[in-house]
């Protein structure tokens, strides 16, 4: 996740956060084991932690840790009710699309555990490299692609925010750049992972970025 776009999701819930608008419990969705957080600390500190100082926070994940409220596949019917009957009023699916194969079915999942009115915050990466952990669909896409993925929604804002080049990312991360080089130098270890890796390298000077949207259930 982006700096910015922590920033930007927390900026923009907590403004629709009012006696009118039911906000949470929110369902952070992909949520991980909290550990994670110390790749980016930046989304503990900008995104989550001051969520959870606003109202309570459901973590919803596949994979089962104590930092963990409900796990389950969001393609399984019966965990969509059990959803349900924890009174989640909104959703968070940051970065979490480009993982998903049934992104379609995903997506009405996601629909469906909230109420009318509900609100869905929701961000993809739009230029983006490849990232094979744990899985990458390539999925990239523009406010519009993102947006017809969720059916009986209507917009409340959208943006697409941009973060630092690849190649100043690659220069602040000497680690990441010296495994990129090798990388690149190496085609024939997983071929496909690296035939993806050399696709992006057009893109070295351009920004990274993600497209976000704020979707409300229509009635």
């Amino acid at each position: 996740m982006l700096v910015k776009e922590s920033e930007w999701l927390f900026e923009n819930i907590s403004q629709l956060n009012t006696d009118e608008n039911h906000i949470f419990p929110l369902g952070n969705i992909g949520s991980s084991d909290e550990k994670q957080l110390q790749i980016q600390p930046w989304v503990y500190h900008k995104l989550m932690n001051p969520l959870k100082e606003l109202g309570k926070v459901f973590n919803v994940d596949i994979k089962q840790s104590k930092d963990v409220d409900f796990c389950g596949d969001l393609l399984d019917p019966k965990f969509i009710e059990e959803l349900k009957k924890s009174g989640i009023q909104s959703i968070l699916c940051a970065n979490i699309l480009t993982n998903i194969q049934s992104k379609e079915t995903f997506a009405n999942s996601i629909i469906d555990v909230i109420p009318e009115n509900g609100f869905i915050f929701v961000s993809v990466s739009n230029r983006f490299p490849y990232v094979a952990d744990p899985v990458d669909t390539l999925f990239r896409p523009d406010l519009k692609e993102l947006k017809e993925l969720f059916p009986n929604t209507k917009i409340i804002k959208e943006s697409i925010i941009e973060g630092p080049t690849y190649f100043q990312f690659l220069i602040d991360h000497k680690t990441v750049l010296a495994i990129t080089l090798v990388r690149l130098l190496t085609p024939f270890y997983k071929f496909k992972n690296w035939k993806n890796l050399v696709k992006y390298v057009p893109n070295l000077f351009k920004p990274f970025r993600t497209s976000c949207l704020i979707l409300q259930k229509c009635r």
